[in-house]
């Protein structure tokens, strides 16, 4: 009688832990997609109000923007370093 008792007392602690642990799972997915929507619409209407962002941008304008880049650092009259120049104390 014992034994059977034993047993009938195993099998409802494990169907009372399998319904909790259904019920935690429940909840915590209800609660991270609440989480996940809750940033995503906060995350847009900071996107909506930032304006187009660069990053949007193709490729191909990215490299005609580098090439006008080096272009221009290639241009630029760089400095000649004199005698006078390196015995100035400021520097």
């Amino acid at each position: 009688m014992k034994k059977t008792f034993r047993s009938a007392l195993l099998l409802v602690a494990c169907a009372a832990f399998a319904a909790a642990s259904y019920a935690v799972d429940c909840v915590t997915t209800c609660a991270v997609s609440a989480y996940h929507s809750v940033g995503d619409f906060f995350l847009n209407v900071v996107a909506t109000v930032a304006g187009p962002v660069e990053r949007l941008l193709a490729p191909t304008v990215r490299l005609v923007q580098a090439k006008a880049f080096v272009m221009r650092l290639a241009k630029r009259e760089r400095p000649v370093v004199t005698n006078a120049w390196r015995m100035c104390p400021s520097t």
